[in-house]
């Protein structure tokens, strides 16, 4: 009885919410984000390891009220300066990202950790319960790429060359996000990502009853509206792009995935490989896209 009860509070309350956030209008996605940027911070820079060509960093912002950034650099052990790549992935993020680019050694390599975690399960309460942390940690998210973005335009170790952001999976939305209010990113590369937020994570959520499901999904997706990639890739300003995406991602529908290319008005680069969704334990593919990702770097005078 005292289960029943709960249950029907807890879908009343979920309803409220649901309408709630529908009812209310959007803030500006730009201005909200800056607001969260915080007004002074001091940036820390602390050596991890050596290995034979290369050194890793773990770079951290401190502000008064906040620890706003943590994110791992990977960068060539020479004195020269070189263009960077900032990682946000899917699985792995942080220390895991940089050193998922195998045969990498031209550039600096720059992952932050995110603000939220993915659980490996999700259940009923366990979603409820995330709901604002998805929320608040999507938006600092972007403060994180911003605040990385500056440090490695102005770094000695990178300063005057070119800055990518490469997107995996899960990371794509940030990636646009970031790149959509942000004017010095040189190129963008979106590997197995796709559009339409709120089809996706209907494609995913597969945990109670359709109603329920349906229920949660929309109540996922109306926290993350203002990360759909279709909306931000149409104010993007045109700068060289890739997509790759996988012919088989079980996933990310081909039918996500080509909104998410239709959904670019400039030239752009698209590659379909023959996979399921792209994951750390595929080391072939894995060599594949960082292959693909290399030729289109080059053929765009990245390492220049």
């Amino acid at each position: 009885m005292n289960f029943l009860r709960n249950f029907l509070l807890i879908l009343t309350w979920l309803i409220l919410t649901y309408f709630i956030f529908l009812l209310q209008p959007l803030h500006d996605f730009q201005s909200y984000v800056f607001s969260l940027i915080p007004e002074s911070y001091t940036i820390n820079l602390d050596f991890v390891e050596r290995s034979e060509n290369f050194e890793l960093f773990h770079l951290y912002y401190t502000s008064e009220h906040d620890t706003s950034l943590s994110a791992y650099v990977k960068i060539p052990k020479d004195s020269v300066n070189y263009p960077s790549i900032i990682i946000l992935g899917g699985m792995m993020t942080g220390k895991e990202a940089v050193n998922y680019a195998y045969g990498v050694d031209n550039v600096i390599l720059a992952a932050p950790d995110y603000r939220y975690k993915p659980r490996i399960k999700y259940n009923f309460i366990t979603i409820i319960s995330d709901l604002l942390k998805v929320y608040n940690a999507t938006y600092l998210q972007v403060v994180d790429n911003l605040l990385l973005i500056e440090f490695l335009k102005k770094w000695e170790r990178s300063r005057d060359k070119n800055l990518s952001i490469l997107g995996y999976s899960f990371g794509v939305p940030f990636a646009v996000a970031t790149a959509r209010i942000n004017n010095k990113i040189d190129q963008l590369a979106l590997v197995y990502g796709g559009g339409d937020l709120r089809y996706l994570i209907k494609h995913n959520l597969n945990l109670f009853n359709p109603f329920i499901d349906n229920l949660l999904s929309n109540l996922f997706w109306i926290h993350v509206i203002n990360f759909e990639p279709i909306e931000n890739l149409k104010s993007l300003k045109p700068i060289p792009t890739l997509i790759i995406n996988g012919l088989n991602d079980e996933k990310i529908p081909n039918i996500s995935a080509q909104k998410l290319q239709d959904s670019i008005n400039y030239e752009k680069t698209v590659i379909w490989l023959d996979s399921k969704h792209v994951h750390p334990a595929n080391k072939k593919l894995s060599l594949k896209i960082i292959d693909n990702l290399n030729l289109w770097y080059r053929a765009n005078n990245f390492f220049q």
